[in-house]
C-alpha cells in the first residue's frame, strides 16, 4: 500500500473514530505550550500594526485640517497677508505630518515591525512542522496496527498446528520492514519538532525584550522629532498673534446657543417636574345644581370615575357647573315648569313578530316619546325643552308590528296623516322592505 493511500486511510478511519491515534505526552505537552505562545505573537504583531496605521491616521487628518484651512485662506479674494500666513503654516505643516511622519514609518518598519513578522514566520514554519509530524505518526500508527494483527494471526494458526503460508510469511515480514522505516522516520521528525516547539515557548522573553526595547526607542525619538519640527508652529504663532475680538463675540453667540458647549457633556438639568394631581369630574367642576340632582345622578357617578390628568393651575379661578340654565320665566303669575328630558325611542326591530294593526300598520306606540309634563296652567301648545337634550328621532319605518293590538294609535306628530296620504297609497307600500 503507498504512502498517500495509509495516509487517506489513517485519516478516514481516525474522522470515523474507528481507530485511535498513539499518544505521545512529550509532543503533546510542547504543542499545548506552543499555542499559546503562538496566539501572543499574533495578538503582539496585529497591535503593533494597527498602532502604525492609527499614526498615519493621525497625521493624515492633520494634512485635511490645513487644506481646510489652504482652502479658505488662500483663496485669490483673501488679503496678501493671510495669503503669507496660509504659506508658513503650510510649512509648518508638512514639516510635522509629511516628513516626520515618512521617518517615523520607515523607522518603525524597519526595527519593529519586521522583528516581529519574522517571530510570526517562525511560528507558521513550526505549524507546518507539526502536520508533517502528525502525518508521519498516522503512517506509523497504521503499520504497527498492520503488523501486531499480522502477528496475532500467526500466533493462533501456530495454536491450531497450522503450517505458515510462504504468501502469509512474506506479508508479515514485508510489513515489519515497512514498519522499522516509518518507526525510524516517526521518532527522527518527533524530537526535532518537540525540540524546535520547546526552542519557540522558552526563546519569547529573548525575542520579546528587544521589541520592547525598540518600541520605547521609537516612541522617544518620535516625539522628539515632533517637538523639533513643532517650533515652527510656535514661532508661527507668536508672530500672527490677532485680537480675539470678533472671536469673542463669536463664543459669546455660540454660548447663548441651546446645547452648543453640551454636545459632549450631555443634556442640562432641566427644572424640576411638577406633581401631577389626578382630580375627578366633579372635583373640577364643582356641585352640581339642586334642580338637576335627580336628573343627573346617574350620570354624574359615572364621570366622577373619570380623572383627568391635567391638573388645575393654582391661581386658576374655579369653574362655574356646567349645567343648562333654568328655562325663562313666564308672563305673570305663571310657575317655572319643570325640565323633562325626552326618552331616545327604542332600537328598531327588524323581524316580525305580530300580526298586523290598525290600517295594515303596526302599532307605533312603542315609537313616541314621551309626552312633555306641562304645568296645569300652561297654555295649550306649549311644550318646555331642555337646550341640552337631542331632539326626538322619527319612528323608523317598519311594516311588521312588534305586539298585537286593536286599540286606535295615539295622535302625534308622526301620524296624523298632515300631508294627507290615502289609505290606498299606504296599503301599497305595507310590505315594502325595510331600509338596509
Amino acid at each position: 500500500m503507498s504512502s498517500l493511500r495509509v495516509r487517506a486511510q489513517n485519516k478516514l478511519l481516525e474522522k470515523l473514530g474507528a481507530t485511535k491515534p498513539s499518544k505521545n505526552i512529550q509532543f503533546d505537552v510542547a504543542h499545548a505550550n506552543f499555542e499559546k505562545a503562538h496566539a501572543n505573537v499574533q495578538a503582539l504583531d496585529g497591535a503593533l500594526r494597527g498602532f502604525i496605521v492609527s499614526l498615519r491616521a493621525f497625521h493624515i487628518s492633520a494634512q485635511v485640517l490645513y487644506g481646510a484651512v489652504e482652502s479658505m485662506g488662500g483663496s485669490p479674494e483673501s488679503s496678501p497677508e493671510m495669503k503669507q500666513s496660509v504659506a508658513e503654516l503650510k510649512t509648518a505643516f508638512q514639516a510635522v505630518d509629511v516628513t516626520a511622519l515618512n521617518d517615523a514609518v520607515k523607522r518603525f518598519e524597519q526595527r519593529v515591525l519586521r522583528p516581529s513578522s519574522g517571530w510570526l514566520a517562525r511560528a507558521d514554519a513550526l505549524k507546518a512542522q507539526v502536520a508533517t509530524f502528525n502525518e508521519e505518526k498516522l503512517v506509523f500508527d497504521h503499520y504497527t496496527r498492520k503488523v501486531m494483527t499480522l502477528r496475532e494471526a500467526r500466533d493462533k494458526r501456530a495454536a491450531g498446528g497450522k503450517s505458515e503460508k510462504p504468501k502469509d510469511v512474506e506479508k508479515l515480514v514485508r510489513n515489519e520492514q515497512k514498519l522499522a522505516g516509518a518507526t525510524n522516520t516517526y521518532t527522527k521528525i518527533s524530537e526535532k519538532t518537540i525540540t524546535d516547539l520547546r526552542e519557540f515557548v522558552n526563546t519569547r522573553e529573548q525575542a520579546l525584550a528587544p521589541i520592547v526595547q525598540r518600541i520605547a526607542e521609537f516612541r522617544a525619538s518620535y516625539a522628539a522629532q515632533v517637538a523639533d519640527e513643532s517650533q515652527r508652529m510656535a514661532a508661527f504663532a507668536k508672530q500672527h498673534s490677532q485680537s480675539d475680538g470678533v472671536l469673542g463675540a463669536l463664543e459669546s453667540l455660540a454660548a447663548r446657543v441651546t446645547g452648543s458647549f453640551r454636545r459632549d457633556g450631555g443634556a442640562p438639568a432641566g427644572a424640576p417636574e411638577e406633581p401631577v394631581q389626578t382630580l375627578s369630574f366633579a372635583t373640577f367642576v364643582g356641585d352640581s345644581d339642586a334642580g338637576h340632582a335627580n336628573a343627573d345622578a346617574d350620570a354624574d357617578s359615572a364621570r366622577s370615575a373619570i380623572p383627568f390628568a391635567v391638573p388645575a393651575p393654582p391661581d386658576m379661578p374655579a369653574l362655574p357647573a356646567v349645567r343648562p340654565p333654568p328655562p325663562p320665566a313666564l308672563p305673570g303669575d305663571m310657575p317655572a315648569l319643570p325640565v323633562v328630558k325626552s326618552v331616545p325611542p327604542p332600537p328598531p326591530l327588524l323581524e316580525p313578530s305580530a300580526p298586523f294593526g290598525h290600517a295594515g300598520f303596526a302599532d307605533n306606540a312603542a315609537f313616541q316619546t314621551a309626552p312633555a309634563l306641562a304645568s296645569p296652567s300652561s297654555p295649550a301648545g306649549f311644550t318646555p325643552w331642555d337646550d341640552f337634550a337631542m331632539p326626538p328621532s322619527p319612528p323608523p319605518f317598519q311594516t311588521l308590528p312588534t305586539s298585537p293590538s286593536s286599540a286606535e294609535p295615539p295622535t302625534n306628530g308622526w301620524d296624523d296623516d298632515a300631508f294627507g296620504f290615502s289609505q290606498s297609497f299606504q296599503a301599497m307600500h305595507m310590505n315594502a322592505r325595510p331600509p338596509s
